[in-house]
């Protein structure tokens, strides 16, 4: 499935089996690290410290060639380790029976951690775990109860939990960016079924619209750094086509500062990803020309130039989503991770155990 619907403020690396095309072919480098890529769940840029995962359902810390268990687990377990570009705490999603339990509502367990330290603290029950605001704050969506939940990473007690509004579709993730500590956006579904932006505020406690697609079935992207806030619209069928790509400055006021950067006749995926060190926005897009069969790479988008054109950075025909592993800029195709931007050795200091053997010092 080419439309993957993946939260990508987060510093994330999945399972690998993503998209599987025998027939493609890339020139592209892949990270390279001296464990196996389906156990690895992160990857400092500078490789001095890994999260991995057991087959026995433990989830591993390594740095300067000493191994610590993180969670203990079983079989069957499966781990995401979320990161930022604040590098300040990091979440972990826990979720059990994983092969099982296919369905993008299993709930998982979410921690959280100090960056670069094994130790961890439970903090959630949910999905989809995204740090905000220099770290200073936790989002995690509850599929089943339809609610979103504002977590302090300091200070557990700044809790706010607010219901989305959405009756029509069952599998629909929220993406959510603070503002400011009392200052949401989230999108959700209207009870027509068209995706909104709605902006939450915790003082109150009201939600109000802030943003409505202009495609009845498209596909509403938010994605912040630092100060510009971007949102992308993808139309996901024939009967409702294009992609546009606005840019607000958020310490302005946000409802007459908008102003588009990017637009195109055709429906790209998406998949955006802002917060790549630099003034570019990156995502997959349809580059297919005169009505050939769809095309989709990643690109690269200049936000600061009016004229600027994206740039093509993949080269597999395929593309589904990107990610950001602290710095570096993923793309999963195949069972691998294509390096589009930043090093792809992470080879120099890391060092894990093998899978299996006992945790503590691995000799060099």
């Amino acid at each position: 499935m080419k439309q993957l619907h993946l939260h990508c403020q987060a510093i994330l690396i999945l399972w690998l089996a993503i998209t599987f095309n025998g027939h493609a072919t890339s020139d592209l480098p892949t990270l390279e690290t001296k464990q196996t890529i389906d156990h690895l769940r992160f990857i400092s840029k500078d490789g001095k410290f890994t999260y991995f995962q057991l087959r026995s359902g433990s989830l591993r810390y390594s740095t300067n060639y000493n191994v610590h268990e993180v969670i203990t687990g079983v079989r069957g377990d499966h781990y995401e380790v979320i990161g930022s570009s604040a590098r300040k705490k990091i979440a972990i999603s826990k979720r059990g029976f994983f092969h099982q339990l296919l369905g993008v509502r299993n709930i998982a367990k979410i921690y959280i951690s100090n960056f670069n330290t094994p130790r961890v603290r439970y903090i959630a029950s949910g999905i989809s775990p995204q740090l905000h605001l220099d770290d200073q704050f936790i989002s995690v969506y509850h599929p089943e109860n339809g609610t979103i939940t504002i977590i302090g990473t300091e200070k557990a007690s700044d809790k706010s939990i607010f219901k989305l509004k959405n009756r029509s579709d069952p599998f629909f993730i929220p993406q959510v960016v603070m503002l400011s500590a009392k200052s949401i956006l989230y999108t959700d579904l209207s009870s027509t079924g068209a995706t909104v932006i709605l902006h939450y505020n915790r003082t109150t406690k009201r939600s109000k619209l802030f943003w409505r697609s202009l495609l009845l079935n498209g596909k509403i992207e938010i994605c912040r750094n630092g100060t510009d806030l971007f949102i992308g619209q993808f139309g996901r069928t024939s009967s409702y086509q294009g992609s546009t790509i606005w840019k607000m400055d958020v310490t302005r006021s946000v409802f007459d500062n908008s102003r588009i950067i990017y637009r195109s006749k055709l429906n790209d995926i998406g998949n955006i990803i802002c917060n790549i060190p630099g003034a570019n926005i990156h995502f997959i897009s349809d580059i297919s020309r005169n009505n050939q069969r769809e095309r989709f790479e990643a690109v690269s988008l200049h936000t600061t130039n009016h004229n600027s054109k994206k740039i093509v950075l993949s080269d597999i025909k395929e593309a589904g989503q990107l990610l950001n592993l602290d710095g570096r800029l993923l793309l999963p195709f195949n069972g691998k991770l294509y390096v589009l931007l930043g090093t792809n050795s992470s080879t120099i200091t890391d060092a894990l155990e093998e899978s299996g053997s006992k945790k503590g010092k691995k000799k060099k």
